[in-house]
């Protein structure tokens, strides 16, 4: 991470997440800019970024927010309004599956091939056992946005989100709790490196560590 270069640069498309399935093949998923609407965009590259080519524009005013592909075939988008949309097939096809919530949708994360977590924009976590094909609502005690989640081993799991809130559970998500609340602070993001070092970085450069 040194040095950066530039490989596409897109004036009427704002990304806001990229996941890559290997060294080669990658999605980049966010909003194309029209005359009175956002069209939600995806992008793809099988060429290590060198080259990235509109897969899918969705017609319904949305943005995408998030892009998770567990292998070279199989992943999902979500973003605004509850749309989320599911691909067998690496992106070709795309199914949509957004008939559980109408939230802003920000994080998806698999921890294996069937066990799926999902966060939103009301404190509303979804949990999938079977691959995604269905997502229950699981209880977070929160109502602030819920923007990452982080699996950090022996089912312990963080989330960070608005009013500076991290939340944690210990038992596999079933139970969670609030650690940290700092008014008018926004982690977008946490990662966990183990079950005590993890990290989050929010809005106006602020970063959080922790050790235990």
């Amino acid at each position: 991470g040194i040095n950066w270069q530039t490989q596409t640069t897109l004036c009427d498309s704002y990304f806001s997440s990229i996941k890559f399935a290997n060294s080669q093949t990658g999605w980049a998923v966010g909003y194309v800019n029209g005359l009175q609407t956002t069209k939600g965009l995806i992008s793809k590259t099988t060429n290590g970024g060198n080259t990235w080519t509109r897969i899918f524009i969705d017609e319904d005013n949305t943005n995408y927010r998030v892009v998770y592909f567990k292998d070279q075939n199989t992943g999902w988008v979500a973003g605004d309004y509850g749309r989320m949309l599911k691909s067998t097939d690496g992106g070709n096809k795309w199914i949509v599956q957004n008939n559980f919530t109408t939230n802003y949708l920000f994080d998806i994360q698999f921890e294996n091939e069937n066990t799926g977590w999902l966060t939103t924009g009301s404190g509303k976590i979804f949990k999938t056992l079977n691959g995604g094909d269905n997502w229950d609502l699981i209880y977070s005690g929160s109502s602030e946005s819920i923007y990452q989640i982080s699996f950090a081993g022996s089912n312990t799991f963080y989330t960070s989100g608005s009013k500076g809130t991290i939340l944690t559970s210990s038992d596999g998500g079933i139970v969670w709790k609030e650690i940290n609340k700092r008014i008018g602070g926004v982690y977008r993001s946490v990662s966990f490196v183990d079950e005590n070092t993890g990290y989050a970085a929010g809005l106006y450069g602020m970063y959080l560590k922790t050790t235990n």
